[in-house]
């Protein structure tokens, strides 16, 4: 992401989320490597952190919204976290590679869209997006 400065989400509370959340996927490394015997054995690292069906669609609504009020910077964290903690749903590498297109990342929004599609090959418009890209 961009180090311009950018107005954080009005809402303080979204405002809050986006920034633990970034700051977090700086950590990413580290967190992925303590994680690595369990990871190799299957689990998500959702499953590992305990996140619930509930959690993952308050944030997925969270960066949908971002999305729709034209906010790719913002939902781009969120996405990203959504993928790397449940990388089963299409959705989320989706709206990862939404926000990496809308920010001018082509080549990164592209393997978003691959992995949408690794998930769900009838994706037709992770499909369409990758072949924007």
């Amino acid at each position: 992401m961009s180090n311009a400065y950018l107005h954080p989400p009005t809402d303080p509370d979204v405002a809050d989320i986006v920034q633990q959340l970034a700051a977090s996927l700086e950590n990413l490394p580290q967190t992925l490597e303590q994680c690595r015997e369990q990871l190799e054995q299957g689990y998500t690292l959702g499953q590992l952190r305990g996140i619930s069906d509930a959690e993952y669609e308050a944030l997925y609504k969270i960066a949908r919204d971002l999305c729709d009020k034209g906010d790719f910077h913002h939902a781009l964290p969120i996405a990203l976290q959504l993928t790397l903690h449940h990388p089963i749903d299409s959705r989320f590498p989706f709206i990862a590679g939404s926000c990496l297109q809308r920010l001018g990342h082509a080549e990164p929004a592209a393997l978003m869209y691959a992995m949408a599609l690794d998930v769900n090959p009838e994706h037709a418009a992770a499909a369409y997006r990758l072949g924007e890209c």
